[in-house]
């Protein structure tokens, strides 16, 4: 499977499977700059993937079943404005209590395949024998066996990496989450406008 299959396997699980039967419930506290929002983001049926998100100010929280996460904003922000946007943008602002949340992460099911695509597509030999192959298990381990056994530049070993990285599964599914929630509390505010 591809990097963007995967990728699109993943968002039609979350969407499909994960938030089927959610329903959005908002509440708002205070007004203006001390306003606090809190939207919940639950099947009322069960209570697998539950997610709390709440705003102050430009600090977008983040917790419940799918871990906890803390996106930090220059301005001030709103549940209601992840209507749509870039997931890059949005998972780029993610830190969690240990600090800085990586936005992408190896995906060391899919390394040896998607390496290999990488360096077809770049006319690049690692080595005659494919030993790299055998240390696909993580990113450390692929980079001791690159700077220890290849001659390419690390420019190469960038590359090689990325194309193996895929997105935060946690951060996608919150993003995801909060666009599905925004998309149920616009349709309900148009029903009670109509």
């Amino acid at each position: 499977m591809n990097k963007q299959d995967f990728i699109e396997n993943q968002k039609h699980e979350i969407r499909n499977i994960w938030f089927k039967n959610h329903v959005a419930s908002l509440e708002v506290f205070g007004e203006g700059p001390s306003k606090i929002e809190r939207l919940k983001w639950a099947n009322p049926e069960d209570s697998a993937f539950h997610i709390h998100y709440v705003t102050s100010g430009g600090c977008l929280m983040v917790y419940g079943d799918l871990g906890e996460q803390i996106y930090n904003f220059y301005r001030p922000i709103s549940v209601r404005s992840f209507t749509n946007g870039y997931l890059e943008y949005y998972i780029g602002k993610a830190h969690d209590i240990e600090g800085y949340s990586k936005p992408q992460v190896w995906e060391s099911g899919y390394a040896t395949e998607w390496i290999s695509q990488y360096l077809v597509d770049n006319e690049i030999v690692l080595d005659e024998d494919d030993e790299w192959k055998y240390h696909t298990g993580s990113e450390r381990e692929f980079e001791d066996w690159f700077v220890d056994n290849c001659e390419l530049d690390h420019e190469h070993l960038y590359g090689i990496i990325e194309s193996v990285k895929t997105t935060n599964i946690r951060a996608l599914s919150h993003f995801i989450g909060l666009q599905m929630a925004n998309e149920q509390l616009e349709k309900q505010e148009n029903e009670r406008h109509s």
